[in-house]
């Protein structure tokens, strides 16, 4: 197979399912194989049952010779918005910045994940992101063991809200990306991010709990002139009905359908990387 015709393997990894979809190459993609595979409940690490399924399901031949594009569930990762710091020279003291910024919030347990950190206009924060090592070298290793050429791995809430950027250019708002017991909440200004939180959720009370996780945000946040528009992405949730609030204006977002795919049980490995 040449190089340039490679298929592409989508991933999704999530602490419920591991999401595959090999999507073959040319002038009109098309989905060749699809499959998710429910992962057992995890017994250490939040992460371990999911990286052993992934590990046994790219062992088969129909996975392989492939470029790799993964998704990590909000599950897997911590966020941290990084205040602008006049007194950082260069890359190196900007990455031990965010490494101090990342320990003084989560302890010790931050020294086994791996940052990364968002470019930014000068004076705003940065979006900062922390994923546990041995995770990140599990999914290399299982890529290198099964020809799979590792081309991008990034948290959800990434590609996710790359589908919307356009929506935030102008205005300010709040973003929030509903997974499976999980959601993220962020606020964008119009240069930058301004705040980010995740949250463990039940499911079946989402459209109650949502209203109440903005308040709080937006009592904790102390920034002045909050916006009240917020846009929701919830493709897991394609029937949730939100209460009637005053206070707040949602507007559910519709998933971008790529390959042909279903979007509810897909959706996390649609998005742009």
């Amino acid at each position: 197979m040449l190089p340039l015709w490679r298929d592409q393997l989508r991933i999704g990894v999530s602490p419920h399912a591991i999401v595959l979809a090999r999507i073959g190459k040319g002038l009109r993609p098309y989905v060749r194989e699809q499959h998710i595979e429910p992962c057992p409940p995890a017994s250490g690490e939040t992460w371990q049952a999911a990286l052993d399924t992934l590990a046994k399901l790219l062992s088969r031949e129909k996975w392989q010779n492939a470029d790799a594009i993964m998704t990590l569930s909000n599950h897997f990762v911590r966020y941290l918005l990084i205040p602008w710091n006049t007194e950082i020279n260069g890359e190196q003291e900007q990455n031990a910045y965010v490494k101090h910024r990342f320990s003084k919030v989560f302890g010790p347990a931050a020294n086994n994940w791996i940052l990364h950190h968002s470019q930014t206009a000068i004076g705003m924060p940065r979006l900062a992101s922390g994923i546990n090592q041995t995770l990140l070298e599990g999914i290399r290793q299982a890529c290198v063991t099964n020809k799979l050429r590792l081309r991008s791995v990034q948290p959800y809430l990434m590609p996710a809200f790359n589908q919307y950027r356009r929506i935030f250019q102008n205005e300010s708002a709040w973003f929030v990306l509903v997974e499976h017991d999980k959601l993220t909440i962020a606020q964008l200004g119009r240069q930058s991010w301004q705040l980010i939180s995740t949250h463990l959720i039940s499911n079946e009370n989402l459209a109650a709990e949502l209203p109440v996780l903005l308040e709080r945000h937006l009592c904790l946040s102390g920034i002045k002139n909050q916006p009240s528009q917020v846009f929701l992405l919830a493709p897991e949730h394609p029937q949730l009905v939100l209460p009637r609030n005053n206070d707040w204006v949602i507007q559910q977002l519709q998933p971008v359908p790529r390959f042909g795919l279903p979007i509810q049980t897909y959706a996390l490995v649609m998005g742009e990387h």
